[in-house]
């Protein structure tokens, strides 16, 4: 396959960045799993993790388009987005 029929694309999550190239007509998680990042990051999965390009969820079967930046999200821990809006709240009084 020749370059002209593929497409490069950044894989991230947390603080890891991981480059690849997929051809054409790639899929999200086609790339994910590409980049050899779910060998770096054990506690990512897939079923569970919401995956987006340029901070939009998107479901995992979207086409990659060159120069994506995919992104898996961590799940939110609960206890820190409640003492968030709790610092928020007692921010703006």
């Amino acid at each position: 396959m020749n370059r002209q029929n593929r497409l490069t694309a950044t894989v991230c999550y947390a603080d890891t960045l991981k480059s690849v190239t997929v051809p054409h007509g790639a899929t999200l998680e086609r790339a994910i799993l590409a980049s050899g990042i779910l060998g770096y990051c054990p506690d990512i999965d897939l079923a569970k993790n919401k995956v987006g390009v340029y901070a939009r969820i998107q479901p995992l079967h979207i086409l990659v388009e060159q120069g994506d930046r995919i992104e898996i999200y961590r799940p939110v821990n609960p206890e820190a987005a409640q003492a968030a809006r709790q610092r928020r709240k007692k921010e703006s009084k």
